[in-house]
């Protein structure tokens, strides 16, 4: 499968100046090559409005970033997008992925609401998914606010912000809400104990190996047992009621290797304890982000980011804005 040629290249540049793995690297170490990593996205895309402000959970305070997308006057409140970043729980900020957001914002005609959640190891599981949830029900609430519709309100998360996304839908579902309208997921880190193919096909990478990744897992976990199912989305028991969609259609995994879906979606279908009826959905995304064939997060380069959106921003937009 072909690599994204400015991704290659980049690839043989970090090949070239060796290093120590960042499996053995310090948590600050990691921090600024991931820093590093968010520098490569180029010029952030313009919106209409940015506004930070925070969310007020118990004794602290989470900050979150508000994009509002270029709209026609009479435009109304718009749906709202729940963005949680990656980084492995260990790295990344508002800043880091501002291009992030502002592409989503832009694309998907939708208020973009960008969370800073907490990271590990200073704060370990379960602190990232109470402040997802913290996020979310201030946005159901004051979403009028600043233009917004509470009543469609999209979850999105990408690689480590993808699992939670998906444990926040869970665990909005148990409690009884608020309602989420739609989830979408790219390349989310959805089970603690992976066992796909492409695992053993990129062990060593490129970039993420599967040492790193455990890496992640341990630094945000803590020890294997902590969190158990809750902090694995696919360990949960949902029933029917879980919905998996992806923003690469299934085909790759939170290390941005290939998925041979239906077959795994299958087997992690079964693993999740869901019904065959769920296979479906589970390889049928609600929304297209994403349709690219090359071996590359969307948000490194600009290139891959236009393959991503280009001709689907419209169809996006409608399918966001639909109340269940």
């Amino acid at each position: 499968m072909p690599i994204d040629p400015q991704i290659e290249i980049l690839l043989r540049q970090l090949a070239a100046e060796g290093g120590p793995a960042p499996e053995s690297r310090t948590v600050a170490e990691n921090r600024a090559a991931g820093r590093a990593f968010a520098a490569l996205a180029g010029a952030a895309e313009p919106v209409a409005e940015v506004l930070d402000t925070t969310v007020p959970a118990g004794d602290r305070e989470i900050p979150i970033r508000i994009y509002r997308p270029v709209t026609e006057p009479d435009a109304g409140p718009l749906p709202v997008t729940l963005y949680f970043h990656g980084g492995g729980w260990v790295f990344g900020d508002l800043d880091t992925q501002d291009h992030i957001a502002r592409t989503v914002a832009d694309r998907s005609g939708t208020i973009v609401v960008s969370v800073d959640y907490r990271l590990a190891p200073e704060h370990r599981f379960p602190a990232a998914t109470d402040d997802a949830y913290a996020a979310l029900t201030w946005v159901a609430d004051n979403a009028a606010g600043f233009g917004g519709d509470g009543e469609r309100i999209a979850v999105f998360g990408e690689s480590a912000g993808g699992n939670l996304a998906a444990t926040l839908a869970q665990e909005a579902l148990r409690r009884g809400g608020p309602c989420i309208t739609l989830q979408v997921l790219a390349y989310p880190a959805l089970d603690r104990f992976d066992d796909s193919p492409s695992m053993y096909e990129y062990t060593t990478g490129p970039i993420l190996s599967r040492s790193y990744l455990e890496w992640f897992w341990a630094v945000y976990l803590g020890s294997p047992d902590q969190g158990g199912r809750f902090a694995v989305p696919c360990r949960r028991d949902q029933g029917d009621h879980l919905r998996l969609s992806s923003a690469h259609r299934g085909r790759y995994s939170s290390t941005g290797r290939r998925v041979a879906w239906p077959r795994e979606a299958a087997a992690r279908a079964r693993t999740a304890r869901l019904p065959a009826s769920s296979i479906s959905r589970l390889v049928k995304p609600v929304i297209e982000l994403c349709e690219h064939d090359d071996i590359v997060p969307w948000h490194l380069t600009p290139a891959a980011g236009d393959r991503c959106f280009a001709g689907r921003g419209k169809r996006a937009r409608t399918t966001v804005r639909a109340k269940n």
